[in-house]
């Protein structure tokens, strides 16, 4: 072979490497741009609700705010991580902010927080829930447990301290084994209250079930999938598969274990307080997809209505709410679901959760169903909060 052929073919290979390289760089340059992208939509998506409050009337959701006060109380928020639990899977991580704050114990913070342990001559109640009891988008004293504590600290009972056990993504479920898990380590209050609903229409099982399974079977999420572009392709798919989801459960009346699962849940809490002498109130909580005008909620839009909270609430709330009437879901259970339908004025921060002055109003149909129950034993003469008799 001469010498020019040599130099031909030399030229012809480092040609097409030259190709081949622009071809690879460029693709790498362009899944670099589709990940910032991606990455930006995210951050747009988890920001967007202080934002479109920002862009909206922010003065009635938030009438004692600025824009960067609610800026900072969304990232508080959101830009939080759950830490790993043996008995529920997941809870709250201690956090200290300006407007969140979450005890070692995952107990957000109230007005005048008592101390942990709970002192043995305070009347102490336990309150369960997901993340509208927790309180998203709200700072610690404007959440229901906080409202709470103040109604019953301006009334004549004894010292009263609550303890906000709500967790971001909770169900029935999770909040018996939270409250068993609680009484096991030796902390027993004197009364828990359970408030559901929303989330009882969302989930079937605790969040991270999938990846547990992933790791038990030896298998973990691909490298790709850790990648802002994967999860934003995942977000928009898991929106398409929960509106197919929804056509399915309508269809074949697929939402009647939901009910089933709470009620037992209820059961064994019940049974459970008994043996402990722990008074216990179930509350059916208001969402903004039954008897609310969406009208009132600007957050309200087509993605929202593929949540599986959303399409599932129209099925099982009806159907909660003819369980109540007919009486077959105790006398400690209170029925909140229609207190807003009278209401006409904006409630929530967002898509789902409560304002301030919407849950103060919660906290005031609590308040008033335990003094309801407490009135029933003024004939002993024993008016104090200690005589409630709900479980």
């Amino acid at each position: 072979m001469s010498s020019e052929q040599v130099d031909k073919k030399t030229n012809e290979g480092w040609f097409l490497y030259q190709k081949i390289a622009v071809i690879v760089l460029t693709a790498i340059l362009i899944f670099i741009l589709l990940n910032l992208v991606s990455l930006i939509t995210i951050k747009i998506i988890k920001g967007k609700s202080s934002d479109k409050i920002i862009k909206t009337d922010f003065h009635i959701i938030y009438p004692r705010y600025s824009k960067d006060e609610i800026r900072t109380l969304w990232k508080e928020t959101t830009l939080r991580s759950f830490q790993y639990d043996p008995y529920t899977q997941f809870r709250e991580r201690p956090y200290q902010g300006k407007y969140v704050h979450i005890d070692a114990q995952s107990f957000r913070h109230n007005r005048n927080q008592a101390s942990w342990p709970p002192q043995k001559d305070h009347y102490n109640i336990f309150f369960f829930g997901g993340s509208t009891g927790f309180g998203w988008g709200v700072s610690d004293e404007e959440t229901i447990a906080s409202h709470l504590q103040d109604l019953l600290a301006s009334s004549n009972q004894p010292k009263v301290s609550i303890y906000n056990f709500s967790q971001g993504a909770f169900f029935s479920l999770q909040e018996r084994a939270f409250f068993e898990q609680l009484i096991l380590s030796g902390f027993q209050p004197d009364m828990a209250i359970f408030f559901d609903g929303l989330n009882e229409c969302s989930v079937n099982e605790p969040l991270y079930t999938e990846n547990l399974k992933l790791l038990f079977d030896g298998k973990t999420s691909p490298l790709f999938s850790q990648f802002p572009l994967f999860k934003i392709f995942k977000h928009f798919k898991k929106n398409r598969e929960n509106k197919k989801r929804w056509e399915s459960e309508e269809k074949n009346e697929m939402t009647k274990p939901i009910i089933q699962r709470y009620l037992s849940n209820k059961t064994m809490i019940e049974k459970i307080g008994k043996e402990y002498d722990i008074k216990t109130v179930f509350v059916w909580q208001p969402v903004p997809f039954y008897q609310y005008n969406l009208d009132l909620n600007p957050f309200i839009d087509e993605e929202t209505k593929q949540d599986p909270r959303f399409y599932r609430s129209k099925n099982v709330y009806p159907r909660m709410e003819t369980l109540f009437k007919d009486g077959q879901v105790g006398e400690n259970f209170l029925w909140l679901a229609d207190m807003q339908t009278n209401l006409n004025k904006p409630l929530y921060v967002d898509r789902i959760h409560y304002s301030d002055e919407m849950s103060s109003y919660i906290a005031s149909k609590i308040y008033d169903f335990i003094e309801k129950e407490t009135e029933k034993k003024t004939q002993t003469g024993d008016n104090s909060l200690e005589s409630v008799k709900v479980s």
